[in-house]
């Protein structure tokens, strides 16, 4: 017995080795699929801040719009007062109030039914405001509060901003009162998919007067973010909110039998290789030596996926506040000066109007390919499916991007169509295809070109083709060209612009209907992209 003594030992060594080995794979693995939650969580998250980021501050910057509303009329009227902001207003869920308050007393307000209480309201005079307002004025800068108690009722975030005039006679200026908006974020939350996702997550939003990380739980319960999966941020003029999720309870158990399972035949399998250690004595420190290399693979792997997945969504939130609110103020500018509340503008100063308008639109543009990469990534792109006339689409895509086209001294023409023909898609993304595929059509051909769309059948697909003769795609471009953000390399590509995202998006929306995009170029002789949809036959009765 003594000479099995030896083996026997390494036999129960070996045996736990193994067991332990075991259990740093489950946790590697379990690892592993938290991380997979976690990013899928922060994906989800990211969308939803920049989403609710972009509506709360176009809205939150109409206190810019209202400040050059009194620059620009100081004597209004209650008239002119009521027929700017039922323009500005139009269609803002969750809009609750616009407010003008001349020396700090509520005069003008929109939304009279709702807040007839807060006329006359004196901020200074409040105890509960007064600090703040003050510290505004003297500060000469913009505040955020709440979501705090209204006196007119409700719960609402406001946003104050001091407006200051040159005095009389003076080059000193003098505090004319403030410019307030009030906003109800529960709409825009349920806007942004918020409610949605706290179906399967437990939510919360801390941050309360823009603190971020410091300030107070305004939404969900705050034990949320001990339990935090994940963490994004808000990002507002003066500061930010943050949103923490967790697992729900139920979900946080629902592994204790799997892990059961996989702990007992871990256990067996121990077993098993302690007997086999009789006959294979090396096996187990190579297995260990294996798992050790894996996990930390594993680990290092999941560090760099959470580390690019947060420095995205940072990225995509500090863009959409950076971006899309200077341009709201500007396009909001541009529509007053060119609606005429300066009087009648020269033909040189309408054209570089024009001009400035038309840039941003495509900055807009921009700004939202971004986002729409950002549905794609978190499975929020929805298609509303349709019986649309192919022929039609080829016209409507013509007319909607001639002017784009234009620009470039390039003009698009149908040049074959094919009779009684219509697909099953959404109409509106096939048009953004249309118009991802005209402009690069435009940007990369000769000013006089002539760029042609056709249409074609096969048994049953259908065939759209746009058609350019510019300089064509180089051939070691060609296997990178509808991945995001991918641009040719070449000077004269990169004068024309570009997100690099329009051909990837426009292959998402196409695999989305379950059809295929792809194209044929030769250098010097121009390119062909094409995609092609299943055809939607019509009944004898003349039906779909």
């Amino acid at each position: 017995m003594r000479h099995r003594t030896g083996p026997i030992a390494l036999a129960l060594l070996v045996g736990i080795a193994v067991f332990a080995g075991i259990f740093l794979v489950y946790r590697a693995l379990l690892e592993e699929q938290r991380a997979s939650e976690r990013n899928t969580i922060q994906s989800e998250l990211g969308f939803i801040a920049a989403t609710l980021s972009q509506s709360v501050n176009v809205r939150l910057n109409h206190t810019r719009s209202l400040a050059a509303f009194v620059e620009l009329n100081p004597d209004f009227t209650q008239r002119d007062f009521d027929r700017f902001t039922e323009i500005l207003a139009k269609d803002l869920v969750g809009l609750r109030s616009l407010q003008l308050a001349p020396d700090g007393v509520v005069r003008y307000v929109t939304n009279l039914e709702w807040n007839r209480a807060a006329l006359g309201h004196d901020l200074f005079g409040d105890a509960k405001r007064r600090h703040m307002v003050e510290q505004a004025v003297r500060a000469r800068r913009y505040i955020i509060a709440g979501p705090i108690d209204l006196i007119q009722g409700g719960k609402a975030i406001i946003a104050r901003r001091p407006l200051f005039r040159p005095a009389d006679g003076s080059a000193a200026e003098t505090f004319w009162g403030f410019a307030t908006v009030l906003i109800d974020v529960e709409p825009l939350l349920m806007d942004a998919g918020f409610f949605e996702l706290e179906k399967t997550l437990s939510l919360a939003i801390r941050g309360k007067d823009g603190l971020g990380a410091k300030g107070e739980v305004f939404y969900g319960d705050p034990a949320t973010f001990d339990a935090a999966l994940a963490t994004t941020n808000v990002v507002l003029p003066g500061g930010t909110w943050q949103i923490g999720a967790a697992l729900a309870p139920a979900h946080n158990h629902s592994g204790f039998y799997i892990i059961w399972l996989y702990l007992t035949g871990g256990g067996l399998l121990a077993l098993l290789s302690g007997f086999m250690t009789f006959v294979l004595a090396d096996r187990p420190r190579r297995l260990q030596e294996a798992v050790d290399r894996a996990t930390a693979e594993l680990q290092d792997a999941i560090a760099v996926a959470e580390q690019a997945n947060l420095a995205k969504t940072e990225f995509l939130g500090t863009m959409s506040h950076e971006l899309r609110t200077p341009l709201t103020s500007i396009a909001g500018s541009l529509g007053l000066i060119r609606g005429g509340v300066l009087g009648t503008i020269p033909a040189k100063a309408q054209r570089l109007l024009d001009i400035a308008d038309e840039n941003a639109k495509r900055l807009g543009n921009l700004i939202d390919d971004v986002l729409d990469l950002q549905k794609i990534e978190a499975g929020q792109m929805e298609f509303v499916m349709e019986a649309v006339d192919a022929n039609a689409l080829l016209d409507r895509a013509v007319a909607a991007n001639a002017a784009y086209g234009a620009q470039f001294g390039v003009t698009f023409h149908v040049t074959q169509t094919v009779d009684d023909a219509s697909v099953h898609g959404d109409a509106d993304r096939l048009m953004q295809v249309f118009a991802n595929l005209l402009s690069n059509a435009a940007k990369f051909s000769e000013s006089g070109g002539r760029v042609e769309l056709s249409l074609e059948r096969s048994g049953d697909q259908l065939r759209f083709s746009v058609k350019d003769g510019g300089k064509g795609i180089p051939a070691d471009f060609r296997n990178r060209i509808f991945d995001r953000f991918a641009q040719a390399d070449s000077t004269d590509r990169r004068e024309v612009g570009g997100t690099g995202l329009g051909l990837a998006i426009s292959k998402s929306i196409i695999d989305g209907h379950g059809g295929r995009i792809d194209f044929v170029s030769e250098e010097g002789r121009g390119s062909t992209f094409f995609f092609e949809l299943r055809a939607v036959d019509r009944d004898r009765n003349g039906g779909e």
